[in-house]
């Protein structure tokens, strides 16, 4: 069965890329700075790109003989280091295009928040950790209503047991392992696993329509817990955090589909609460998603 990446491996990893970096990108360089980060690196020996989108700014970057890109995502080769000089309205944007990118490391050069002593960059600084904390804990909530359903829901299938039991009309429980084949059977699953208390499966590769263009989304692994919990995990084509763009961190945002994959769980259809995943996870829904899907490559048309 794939494994996930070992942890501090992908870390020593990440911190070579940015300590020795061959590629890098600057995000937001000047001419009334006198474009000082990319001229700063004129000794840089790697491959060195900017991103700018002002058109008035371009040509001046590009008589330094530096490729410009209007996005991170643009740029076809892999970043290993970013210097971001931006606005501090744009720099979560240019933060999640880095995560999405897997860029090794990023030095933000930006300003305007607390350190200001600012009331605005104060507020903005206060709101979005307020902001973190509050999604934080509603889908610890939702996990909790979640766990909840399926333990109610093996409560109310054990009290009609007992009932056919008193009425003479014994009801066989569900066979786990033909739960586990039904899994094992579905086109979508590639290999299926039982162990530590939650059933596993990892799928063939996913792709995802959106707008009329399909996306090659990447293979998962699915863990669906016995107690309710379900967690994601994108072995070949993660961004970031991102596994999924409905998934942050193993974390998916089932929405109107989570209390009918707990109670499934609940009553040991894991089969069913499987293709119910494998459907989500076939889906994305620009009102709702975590992460855009243009994040991820096109499939060949």
């Amino acid at each position: 069965m794939a494994q996930a990446p070992d942890a501090p491996a992908d870390l020593m990893k990440r911190l070579d890329r940015a300590f020795n970096p061959r590629t890098v990108a600057v995000v937001g360089d000047k001419r009334a700075m006198g474009y000082l980060w990319l001229r700063s690196m004129s000794a840089f020996q790697g491959k060195l790109f900017s991103v700018q989108i002002d058109p008035s700014e371009i040509t001046g970057i590009e008589e330094l003989g530096v490729p410009n890109y209007k996005s991170l995502l643009d740029i076809p080769d892999e970043i290993d280091y970013v210097v971001c000089a931006v606005p501090r309205a744009v720099a979560p944007r240019i933060i999640a295009d880095c995560a999405a990118k897997g860029v090794g490391g990023v030095a933000l050069f930006t300003s305007g928040f607390a350190e200001t002593g600012e009331k605005e960059g104060a507020r903005l600084q206060a709101e979005t950790q307020r902001l973190e904390r509050e999604t934080e804990g509603l889908e610890r909530s939702l996990e909790g209503l979640g766990r909840r359903i399926t333990a109610e829901t093996r409560t109310l299938a054990e009290r009609r047991r007992q009932l056919e039991a008193l009425r003479d009309r014994p009801q066989e429980p569900a066979s786990a392992l033909r739960e586990f084949e039904r899994i094992r059977e579905l086109p979508q699953v590639r290999q299926v696993d039982l162990q530590d208390g939650a059933l596993t499966f990892v799928t063939h590769p996913v792709e995802a329509e959106c707008g009329r263009q399909r996306y090659r989304l990447g293979a998962f692994r699915v863990e669906i817990h016995f107690e309710g919990d379900v967690r994601i995990r994108n072995l070949t084509d993660p961004r970031g955090l991102y596994d999924h763009p409905h998934v942050r961190h193993g974390r998916p945002c089932l929405g109107n589909a989570r209390e009918g994959v707990a109670k499934l769980i609940g009553e040991f259809e894991f089969a069913a609460a499987a293709q119910v995943l494998i459907d989500f996870l076939q889906t994305v829904n620009p009102q709702d998603w975590r992460i855009p899907v243009f994040y991820w490559p096109r499939s060949d048309p």
